[in-house]
């Protein structure tokens, strides 16, 4: 077991996007000049490793269980998402969302991990599946169903990544950087790069842009998509940052996710089918 102790470093490396928005009260973007504080990307230090060979499963003695460390910086780990929809685009889709954050055998109830999850997972309104993982269907959580956005692939993993990041306090963890795996590039480069253009419009796209999916409100189609749970993420990233711990992502090829049936990636990728599918 690695005894590592990350201690904060005296500034954290943080890119900033000083945006002019005057959107509604309360959300990103309420107020004139708010500062974005922006995910970062993840440059693997060896580029021919997997994420399951650049972070395996570790043990540290500031964490309750085995996580995923990165072999090169013990400060830093690797949260594993994945999101899958029935009928995406379609009539009634249904969503499941699943992430990875440790590791360890499935019926090892001595860990004090294992009843953890069991207990933490509950903020997702999901269940753990084995050590270090946990996986949710993809519900509404609006009050008006009709009104409600419909369950895609895109909130799925968006949904993964806001609980991922939020079922532990990783920050009070000692983790100075935690590494967010996907293979949805709206999802990477939104949190890295395009966020502050969607708040410096107001969400609204430029006149001259392809409108969204058919059958809503014209107003709505003119918008970016899924700024609720856009808005979430932002918000646990900032948390997360002002604490001291760096987000980052990494995207991968979609293959990676089968690459290897017995690695972290397939196991959230099963785990979101399942949950989808509601067994």
């Amino acid at each position: 077991m690695a005894s590592s102790t990350c201690a904060l470093p005296v500034t954290l490396p943080i890119r900033t996007k000083r945006v002019v928005s005057t959107g509604e009260k309360g959300n990103i973007g309420s107020s004139r000049g708010r500062i974005i504080r922006l995910a970062t990307v993840f440059h693997p230090q060896n580029d021919r490793l997997s994420p399951e060979a650049h972070f395996p499963v570790s043990r540290v003695q500031r964490a309750s269980g085995p996580r995923l460390v990165n072999r090169f910086n013990r400060c830093e780990m690797m949260l594993v998402i994945a999101g899958s929809c029935l009928r995406n685009g379609g009539y009634a889709p249904v969503g499941g969302c699943a992430f990875v954050f440790g590791g360890g055998d499935d019926d090892d109830d001595d860990d004090d991990d294992a009843g953890r999850d069991r207990d933490e997972s509950r903020k997702t309104d999901g269940h753990a599946v084995g050590v270090g993982a946990v996986a949710f269907r993809l519900e509404s959580r609006d009050a008006d169903p009709p009104s409600s956005p419909e369950d895609t692939c895109n909130r799925a993993k968006l949904s993964a990544a806001i609980a991922a990041l939020r079922i532990r306090d990783w920050a009070g963890e000692g983790w100075r950087r935690v590494v967010v795996v996907t293979d949805l590039e709206y999802l990477a480069k939104g949190a890295t790069e395009w966020l502050p253009n969607w708040v410096r419009s107001n969400w609204r796209k430029p006149p001259g842009a392809k409108p969204g999916k058919k059958g809503g409100r014209d107003d709505e189609r003119r918008c970016y998509l899924n700024r609720d749970l856009w808005e979430e993420l932002q918000a646990r990233i900032e948390e997360l940052m002002a604490a001291g711990c760096e987000v980052s992502f990494w995207q991968v090829n979609g293959e990676e996710y089968d690459r290897n049936d017995q690695g972290v990636l397939a196991r959230a990728k099963r785990a979101a089918q399942t949950a989808m599918r509601g067994s």
